[in-house]
């Protein structure tokens, strides 16, 4: 469906008004839904990452700890991943008319994402919590912010 918004009028330098409308190939349902929809295939390649992470970090405290810590860093990152990706999209519909949306997105999404992560660890009993973590908040900072500002982008085209 094709809709016609009216933006008003303005005035040239000879003194003429000049309606300006503006037609919208879509309407306003439609773009709701536009949205990356990628977010599996970062939750794999982070599970691989964190997995891989995870296993170097407490490789000296024997098979069994590097086991439980490996499974915990792969299922963790990628339902956080998966979830966060979900978790942006969701609160950038909520936030986008706020100036700072963007912004506020990408840290409620990170602060709710590494909550979880860290509950998780402390519930398996990770060893060497904050070195474990550590990387993964780095990365999640702009992981947050950037998936943000490309759902913003994404959603404006």
């Amino acid at each position: 469906m094709i809709q016609i918004s009216w933006l008003g009028d303005f005035w040239t330098d000879d003194g003429r008004a000049r309606h300006l409308l503006f037609i919208l190939s879509e309407d306003a349902e439609m773009n709701e839904l536009k949205r990356p929809k990628d977010s599996l295939w970062i939750g794999l390649l982070a599970m691989v990452a964190f997995i891989l992470w995870g296993l170097w970090v407490n490789w000296e405290y024997g098979l069994a700890s590097r086991i439980q810590v490996a499974v915990t860093q792969g299922v963790v990152s990628l339902f956080s991943t998966v979830f966060s990706a979900e978790l942006i999209v969701w609160l950038e519909r909520r936030f986008r008319h706020f100036k700072k949306g963007t912004l506020i997105t990408g840290a409620a999404s990170w602060v709710v994402f590494y909550s979880m992560i860290w509950g998780a660890h402390v519930l398996a009993g990770t060893p060497e919590l904050l070195p474990t973590m550590l990387p993964g908040m780095i990365i999640g900072v702009f992981f947050c912010c950037g998936y943000a500002y490309r759902v913003a982008r994404f959603r404006s085209c």
